[in-house]
């Protein structure tokens, strides 16, 4: 009987220990479920905070870019007003009857290569017995080195290979032309170097007779195609 009485006893906690690890068991998984659940829940959480972030940096850099460009153009408009002959004022250049001329723009401090810059550049014809041809180009003498500088010609002007602009047209008395609304200067310059103001641009208009076909013989670097139309001149018969 007593036995018996063992047996049963040793059943009972038995069932009462497999009872135990079972809620174990099920007490771990809870477990574990929650923290995967407060896992999730968390990178859901930085996911959401790193796109906050991001738009918010890309809301401040969209501030500051417009910023810039409203004090750029500030700074622009006054030295318009301001008449001073420096980069961004605007230059006239006479063109003389069968010669050259020239103009200076002196630049400013805080300049750099590569970068194009408004730059307004006009030609003025004023009394000219004959009809001329002409081309244009700019120059920036730095350390013993002539650069070229990229002139943005307007639809009237076409680039040629020699670095000059070539206009495509004839022009007479009394005309004036838009020759280029920006430029740009090379990439291996800064002012920032050699900031003593001594720099300056040189823009140089040539011109020569629309007659006789002198464009075709002294501008043979032109493109081919301005000196078919415009370089070989109506001949003058005597």
């Amino acid at each position: 009987m007593q036995a018996k009485k063992q047996t049963s006893a040793d059943k009972s906690k038995s069932s009462t220990k497999t009872t135990k690890k079972n809620n174990e068991s099920k007490n771990l998984k809870s477990k574990n479920n929650t923290s995967q659940t407060n896992n999730a829940v968390c990178l859901s959480k930085n996911k959401f905070v790193v796109m906050m972030i991001s738009l918010i940096l890309l809301v401040i850099l969209l501030v500051v870019s417009v910023v810039v460009n409203v004090f750029q153009k500030i700074s622009y408009n006054e030295l318009l007003e301001s008449g001073k002959h420096t980069l961004l004022s605007p230059t006239t250049i006479t063109v003389k009857e069968n010669g050259s001329s020239a103009s200076s723009i002196i630049l400013l401090n805080n300049i750099i290569g590569n970068v194009s810059y408004p730059q307004l550049i006009k030609i003025k014809s004023d009394v000219l017995e004959n009809p001329q041809v002409v081309r244009v180009k700019a120059t920036l003498n730095n350390q013993n080195k002539t650069h070229e500088v990229k002139l943005e010609g307007t639809n009237n002007w076409v680039q040629g290979e020699d670095g000059y602009l070539y206009f495509n047209g004839v022009i007479e008395s009394s005309n004036t032309f838009i020759v280029s609304n920006g430029l740009t200067l090379p990439g291996d310059f800064s002012t920032h170097e050699n900031s003593n103001g001594s720099h300056a641009i040189i823009v140089t208009v040539e011109a020569l007779n629309y007659f006789d076909a002198y464009a075709s013989h002294v501008w043979q670097t032109a493109p081919e195609q301005w000196l078919l139309e415009f370089g070989s001149g109506e001949v003058v018969q005597a």
